[in-house]
């Protein structure tokens, strides 16, 4: 018998061509292969931030302050992000994925959803490459 997990579903952009109506007629093969050239599998993959980091509220200002040695490069610094950033590094504190934070950001800020998901892909990529964020699935 399989172990209960909590039950979860996922927004997952849909890049490809075909439209839902085409999608639900494809074979499971067919569907499969579909998904897996048009980055399904990209699409799914969770982050989260790493362990070693708090966000506090200072003096009506977000810091980002590390408080471990897992920190690397910044163990000796303290981070200030803007409110979107916070907002951000909030939604990824449990695994969510890329397009998980889209939405949360698009129902939390106006603007263009376009420009907003191109934001959290960058923000994505840089902690990524900063190792601050770390991929969990």
């Amino acid at each position: 018998m399989k172990a209960f997990v909590k039950p979860e579903s996922h927004f997952v952009r849909h890049t490809g061509g075909l439209c839902s109506k085409d999608l639900a007629e494809l074979s499971d093969a067919e569907l499969a292969a579909y998904l897996e050239k048009s980055g399904f599998a990209e699409e799914k993959k969770k982050y989260r931030i790493r362990e070693g980091y708090v966000l506090r509220q200072i003096a009506g200002e977000c810091t980002i302050v590390p408080v471990s040695a897992q920190a690397g490069a910044f163990a000796n610094t303290v981070m200030s992000p803007n409110e979107a950033a916070a907002f951000l590094w909030n939604a990824f504190q449990t695994p969510c994925t890329k397009q998980d934070a889209v939405v949360r950001a698009l129902e939390e800020f106006d603007g263009p959803a376009e420009k907003i998901r191109q934001d959290v892909e960058m923000f994505v990529m840089e902690s990524l490459q900063m190792q601050i964020l770390e991929e969990v699935i």
